[in-house]
């Protein structure tokens, strides 16, 4: 074993991911294969050791003798990662994509020229967000990732270009591309079926060289399919493949959720959201009375009838039956959205 990191996935049980030398060393052959990094470049640390990305940014520079830059404590870290970037004229920078949607606002006010690669994971990617962000790197470029902890940090990539992202962006949310060339997938159905219609939106499995064996202790084994001598792990995402050969991201299984009879898919009414406000949103799934409603949070300080504006874009059973506007939405330490604090605030504003 290399390590072992603690994920709690989408049941909110931790549990422990054993990463081999192997798996880690399949993902460092990728990029030094792919990737001209050398012993010149900085490559920005912004991340909590327990969140594997981590990994990337420091054995990934060491790996060529680069130099590491840690971002230091701060009370706003967001503004600390981006002072970082500016101050030492960061070269390689990794990044969850909700850091980005704190200064989305700011970002016609930065310049980074010797930004050479932009990696994005952890959490879905918008093509707005994106777009803009892309306007601060005069001479860099934006790489999307996708992989969870199970397959050694991330193991698909798209190369981000306003043009094509924005043909094959789904709800705003850019691919995730390809897989690496020693990972293979499937699509499967909710009974553990192969579909063949690449078409049909099914859950993600991979296998390869990156793919865990077993959970620590040998846990969770409904997490792996065991199909013609291979293991597959279940990525509890919804998937399509396109016809340029990329990985289109429909978000979890578990938000496809069914209100008043309609299936209803919560990607498609944020970027509903986004299209009337331009603001950032998250919207979540409450069961109240036995039935299930929809809230709806919003980044902003001002607060406008969104009500009325999606009533021309998405059927009624669509609109959330509430709007919650908040200053920032609130992140965890790694940088992703913390639906715990967002229930919370919920909760609050009965």
């Amino acid at each position: 074993m290399a390590y072992v990191i603690y994920t709690s996935g989408s049941t909110g049980k931790p549990k422990g991911v054993p990463i081999s030398r192997n798996n880690v060393n399949h993902l460092f052959n990728y990029y030094l294969g792919e990737y001209d990094f050398n012993a010149n470049d900085k490559f920005l640390q912004s991340y909590e050791l327990s969140f594997d990305v981590s990994v990337f940014s420091i054995f990934c520079a060491w790996n060529v003798g680069a130099t590491v830059y840690v971002v230091p404590e701060a009370n706003a870290k967001h503004i600390a990662i981006f002072k970082t970037i500016q101050q030492y004229k960061i070269t390689v920078a990794s990044f969850v994509p909700g850091v980005l949607s704190l200064i989305e606002k700011y970002l016609t006010e930065f310049n980074f020229p010797d930004l050479r690669y932009s990696f994005f994971s952890g959490d879905a990617l918008k093509h707005s967000l994106a777009k803009k962000w892309k306007v601060c790197l005069p001479n860099g470029e934006i790489h999307n990732f996708y992989g969870p902890t199970e397959t050694t940090i991330v193991c698909t990539r798209y190369i981000w270009q306003e043009i094509e992202a924005g043909q094959e962006s789904k709800n705003d949310i850019v691919p995730i591309g390809k897989p690496f060339p020693q990972m293979n997938f499937i699509l499967v159905s909710e009974v553990g079926e192969i579909i063949s219609d690449m078409n049909t939106e099914a859950e993600l499995c991979f296998e390869g060289e990156q793919v865990i064996d077993s959970y620590l202790n040998n846990k969770y084994e409904d997490r792996f399919l065991d199909i013609s001598n291979k293991r597959y792990y279940r990525t509890g995402d919804r998937v399509t493949l396109n016809e340029n050969g990329n990985l289109i991201f429909h978000g979890r299984l578990d938000s496809q959720v069914k209100i008043n009879g309609y299936r209803v898919e919560l990607a498609e009414i944020e970027n509903a959201i986004y299209l009337d406000s331009a603001c950032q949103n998250k919207v979540i799934v409450e069961s109240k009375n036995g039935a299930n409603q929809l809230i709806a949070f919003i980044e902003s300080d001002n607060e406008m009838k969104l009500h009325e504006l999606l009533e021309k874009r998405i059927p009624l059973y669509m609109i959330p039956s509430k709007f919650i506007f908040v200053k920032h939405l609130p992140l965890t330490i790694n940088g992703k959205l913390d639906m715990e604090k967002l229930k919370l605030f919920s909760k609050l504003n009965e």
